[in-house]
């Protein structure tokens, strides 16, 4: 099985949806290697936050910096999910739904492990 590309991880997965970059980030992705972002059609907010982003700092990130970005986008967006499924097993418990109950706890503990994979 072929691996993805952190490009295409990105636009597959999306672990960025939700933050203020999110769409700056899915041009950047979709670009071609070798593009020059500053050609890439921006917003004047995208312009000035990828401005902002590349004065932070002149050296281009290691992979394991970028990795490890990616992998913090991935885990803030499952603990949102087990903040949503935790309201649903609430709620299946309250209405006495106890195979809906078992579903979201197995749902829980998935979410659990990927997320205890991502922090290791």
């Amino acid at each position: 099985m072929k691996s993805l590309t952190l490009a295409e991880a990105l636009l597959k997965y999306q672990p960025h949806r939700g933050v203020s970059a999110a769409s700056l980030i899915d041009k950047l992705a979709s670009a071609p290697p070798g593009t020059d972002p500053w050609r890439l059609d921006l917003t004047p907010e995208e312009r000035a936050m990828l401005g902002r982003t590349l004065a932070e700092d002149e050296q281009s990130p290691s992979q394991i910096e970028v990795e490890r970005a990616v992998a913090d986008l991935t885990a803030k967006r499952l603990r949102a999910h087990a903040s949503v499924i935790t309201q649903e097993i609430t709620r299946a418990e309250a209405s006495g739904d106890t195979a809906a109950v078992a579903d979201f706890l197995f749902l829980k503990e998935v979410v659990r492990r990927a997320l205890d994979r991502l922090e290791d």
